[in-house]
This record gives structure tokens, sequence and C-alpha cells, in this order.
């Protein structure tokens, strides 16, 4: 919790990540409330979405979205502090701190096993296995997601910290 004020205080005085923040929770809570409804409108994403989305799924759609609007500005204060310092290798913590959070939650498992069964006819049911089994256990993976993003969040508050301070991230 010490790592999640100082890194708030530090990165939120300025106000362009104030206003990234607010434009990154806009952004993925809009987009997560047509994506997180897609299991029940058979993968269609767009307004029909809207008519599916459950309290549970609104709820997990504004979560997402609110550790998101603190993990990219987070991650982004970092990587342009440590760059400054000269640090090359902030490069691939950027891109290991925003990409995972990118991809949870997203319909990433069963476009990749589509385009599979595109290519190999035999393995044409992983896709529905997929989706079905996302809307079976659809809370607990949600929840293992938030998981994911609280940790995320951790970690980049963490990295805003040692790189204000000009200390290494042991």
């Amino acid at each position: 919790m010490k790592y999640l004020n100082e890194a708030s205080r530090t990165v939120f005085k300025f106000s362009s990540y104030r206003a990234f923040a607010v434009l990154t929770f806009v952004l993925f809570f809009t987009l997560y409330a047509f994506i997180l409804p897609a299991t029940y409108t058979g993968g269609r994403i767009g307004m029909v979405s809207l008519q599916f989305i459950t309290p549970t799924l609104a709820s997990f759609a504004f979560l997402f979205a609110l550790l998101l609007a603190f993990i990219l500005p987070f991650a982004v204060y970092a990587f342009r502090k440590k760059r400054k310092g000269g640090n090359s290798s902030t490069v691939g913590s950027l891109f290991g701190s925003i990409i995972p959070p990118l991809l949870c939650c997203s319909p990433l498992l069963p476009t990749v096993a589509a385009l599979f069964a595109g290519f190999f006819p035999f393995i044409f049911g992983v896709s529905g296995f997929v989706q079905g089994f996302i809307a079976t256990y659809e809370t607990p993976i949600f929840s293992i997601a938030a998981l994911i993003l609280l940790y995320s969040l951790w970690q980049n508050a963490r990295q805003v910290v040692f790189a204000q301070n000009g200390t290494c991230n042991s």
C-alpha cells in the first residue's frame, strides 16, 4: 500500500498523467463493457453486447478499467523516468508491464483457437470448447484476472517509486 500511495502522489501530481488515467479508464471501461458479454452473444461484439451486460460483468469491466487506469500511467512514468537515466532495459519492462493486462480478459483464446481450427480441421471444436469453458467459469477467471492486474499495479507502483528515488528495483 505504501508503494501505491507514493506512486499515486508522484505520478498524478502532473495533469497530463491524470488526463491519461481518465482517458484510459473511459476507453477500457467502454471496451470491456462490449467485450465481456461476448460469451453470451456468440462472440459478436458491438451494441448487442450491452443487452447482455449484467451487474457482475459491469463490475468487472469497472474494476479492470480502474486498475488499468492506474497501471498504464505508472508504467509510462517509470519508463520515462528510467529512460532519462539511460537504462535501456526499461523497454522490456514497459512491454512486460503493459501487454499482459491488455491481453487479460480479451477474446484472445477463442480467436487463436478459431485460427488454428481454420488450419487444422481435426480440432474444429476447440473454439467452442474454450468459449464454453470461459462462459462456465467466468467469475473465477475474471477474479484471477483481477488478481493479476492487482499484482501488476503493485509492481508498477514499485517501479515508479524506484525510478523516482533513482534506486535499483531489487
